[in-house]
């Protein structure tokens, strides 16, 4: 955890050993020695929000003292257990969403979406309450008027805290601080004044969210079981990398792949992220986004249903071990003739999706064109673009990122212990 963040922080800032010390102690030891991958992924995922938030507020990170601070408020909002992701259903069979403004409503018809996500927490002042976390990180808060809003910071304000009373039938109440319940009305508004527990209106189901990791799942295996009814194939895979800036303070590599219809007649694009396997069908070919620094095509012959399969075996993201980079690499392997230094990689995962790695090695800038997968001989060759090292990050004259190559030599040991 601490190798990745200090990997982080070094793309951006750079530093000196005085500075790891400080992002080491900044973490504390509950962090530092937590062995729970969940856990650090929500910590990864809690920096996230509240570095793109900082950003959308006009308030840039420009210095270590900024970048450790933000680093203690994300570790403050995890909890020592990660907590289930709950969506909320009122009688009217509609769900709860909170809006990134802090409205709250009971309108939606989405149970996957991100915006309908909640975690019910401890109460951090005990007495068998609890507070409600939205997606945005900010806790659902009831005011002395009887609104409900999803705009609070702070979990331990009296009007954050809320009882959850079981009814028969998975069904519960939800009970303010000053002894009044939500009610869910008819035209999706949520007010917290009702004084009737027994009304139908005042009923909601907390269910645990089952989200599918591939987004538009049926669309999507639609369109491949047309594909293959039809006798037609993938022939061409590119796998194109770009660099991007997380809160414009962290600089990270996004890995993402096209999947070409025999004859160039469509394009299956994939990117990979928190939001799950996300894709789309184009007429033209996609242009490489801004930042790409890397560009590779192969040859393959794609059965669809092979891509099916790979698809349907895909697993929730997790920014240490199931990325980008490992569903591209993957996609790669199912088509591709193995390289050997995609099987036998000692690397973690997360170091690929950093654009300043503590890895780097010698290698030659040219490049040959991608073979086909079945029946090759030899591991294919992709045609290739690296982009060379700055002087800032290179004593060594002539070493450039080799990332399809997968093979690194250590920079500095302070970072790769």
């Amino acid at each position: 955890m601490f190798w990745f963040m200090s990997c982080a922080y070094r793309s951006f800032f750079g530093s000196t050993k005085a500075q790891l010390g400080a992002l080491a102690a900044a973490f504390g030891p509950q962090v530092m020695a937590s062995s729970s991958q969940e856990r650090v992924d929500s910590l990864l995922c809690e920096l996230e929000d509240i570095l793109r938030e900082e950003r959308a507020q006009g308030r840039p990170v420009k210095s270590l003292s900024d970048f450790l601070e933000l680093i203690r408020r994300a570790a403050a909002e995890v909890p020592a257990e990660p907590a289930e992701t709950k969506v909320l259903k009122s009688h009217h069979g509609r769900f709860w969403i909170a809006k990134p403004d802090g409205r709250l409503d009971a309108d939606s018809q989405k149970p996957n979406g991100d915006w309908e996500k909640f975690q019910v927490l401890p109460s951090p002042l005990g007495d068998d309450q609890v507070v409600i976390k939205t997606f945005h990180g900010r806790y659902v808060r009831a005011t002395s008027d009887g609104r409900l809003l999803a705009d609070s910071r702070d979990p331990k304000g009296e009007a954050e805290q809320f009882e959850i009373l079981s009814l028969v039938g998975g069904r519960a109440n939800i009970q303010t601080c000053e002894g009044r319940y939500v009610i869910a009305l008819p035209d999706g508004s949520l007010r917290a004044d009702s004084s009737n527990p027994t009304g139908d209106w005042e009923e909601f189901e907390i269910i645990a969210m089952d989200r599918d990791c591939v987004c538009d799942r049926e669309n999507l295996f639609k369109y491949l079981d047309e594909l293959s009814a039809a006798e037609r194939r993938f022939d061409r895979l590119t796998h194109t990398v770009h660099e991007w800036t997380l809160g414009g303070v962290v600089r990270l590599k996004h890995h993402g792949c096209v999947l070409t219809e025999g004859g160039g007649q469509r394009f299956l694009k994939f990117d990979f992220g928190r939001w799950g396997v996300g894709w789309s069908l184009l007429d033209k070919f996609p242009e490489n986004p801004k930042g790409t620094c890397l560009v590779e095509e192969f040859e393959i012959a794609g059965d669809p249903q092979r891509v099916k399969q790979y698809l349907s075996s895909r697993k929730a993201f997790s920014w240490l071990g199931n990325n980008c980079s490992t569903f591209s690499r993957g996609l790669m392997l199912e088509f591709c003739a193995a390289k050997e230094s995609w099987c036998s990689e000692i690397w973690p995962e997360w170091s690929h999706c950093l654009a300043s790695p503590p890895l780097k090695m010698p290698c030659s800038r040219n490049s040959s064109k991608g073979t086909a997968a079945t029946g090759a001989t030899e591991p294919p060759q992709p045609q290739t673009r690296a982009e060379p090292l700055g002087s800032s990050s290179s004593s060594v004259p002539g070493l450039i990122w080799c990332l399809p190559e997968r093979s690194f030599v250590a920079r500095d040991m302070e970072l790769s212990m």
